[in-house]
């Protein structure tokens, strides 16, 4: 299994996503068009929503969502064979201090009532020793994290976007070795139609190569999203509520650059 990487960008807004899939071929890099700015403002009441506090029996609204605690499923989703954990001494994360821990491959079912492209977040605040966590998740089919531990990664919320069927959307996930593995909240939603393209560009290091057609059908990894030229942006101010960081950082010549502000 190899990872890809692709970028969903317009003229003020990009993406950085790694495609998860099942190949052997070279590395390519993909280039894809994106409307990504007009949802900033656009209004979107996705169909489906799911919004998971995972290890609680209480609910909480974090910028407009309401987290339902999963102590209590509901029909719209349970939960497998697992246990809970609750942090005495809680962080700056605005969810409360509650995870739920796997010791064994465990999975959430979610019932879904619309086809299409979903994204998925998984929020892995690590506190007590969840740090030392080693684990795979994955979800209808897909790798999404490979070995994964919280306490490598510097991003602690892991986002996605998954085709998903009508019907039950399962979320495994799979302790490595003797180890664990933990989730404090989840997010799993229908992203807006076009959200994502078929076909794009096709680009190599060496040049264009024609274009790619299939994206829809592959789970990709959200790296970085960066908005160029601009403030950060955070979730309460994202109709999808994500999080985007200025690129002052990532600019390979700082002094070659300016801000500006197109007129309209």
């Amino acid at each position: 299994m190899m990872e890809r990487l692709c970028f969903h960008c317009d003229n003020s807004h990009f993406q950085c996503l790694r495609w998860r899939g099942f190949t052997t071929t070279s590395f390519l890099s993909l280039l894809i068009r994106f409307s990504s700015h007009l949802l900033l403002s656009s209004a979107y009441n996705p169909p489906d929503t799911y919004f998971i506090n995972s290890g609680s029996s209480s609910s909480v609204v974090v910028n407009g969502r309401n987290f339902v605690g999963d102590a209590n499923p509901t029909s719209s989703f349970s939960v497998g064979q697992s246990s809970t954990v609750k942090d005495d001494n809680p962080s700056a994360s605005s969810l409360p201090a509650t995870a739920r821990i796997f010791k064994q491959q465990s999975s959430y079912q979610l019932q879904t009532t619309v086809n299409g492209t979903y994204l998925v977040r998984f929020h892995f605040y690590p506190f007590s020793n969840l740090a030392d966590a080693l684990f795979s998740v994955s979800a209808s089919g897909f790798s999404l994290l490979s070995n994964f531990s919280v306490g490598n990664s510097s991003n602690p919320i892991q986002e996605f976007t998954v085709p998903v069927e009508v019907g039950k959307f399962t979320i495994d996930f799979t302790p490595q070795g003797s180890s664990f593995g933990f989730v404090k909240a989840i997010e799993a939603f229908p992203a807006p139609e076009d959200f994502i393209s078929d076909e794009t560009p096709h680009v190599t290091p060496v040049g264009s190569g024609g274009s790619y057609k299939g994206l829809l059908s592959r789970a990709l990894h959200t790296i970085y999203r960066i908005n160029v030229g601009g403030e950060t942006i955070t979730p309460d101010n994202d109709t999808l509520w994500r999080n985007w960081i200025p690129d002052d950082a990532k600019l390979v010549y700082p002094d070659a650059a300016k801000n500006c502000t197109p007129s309209v």
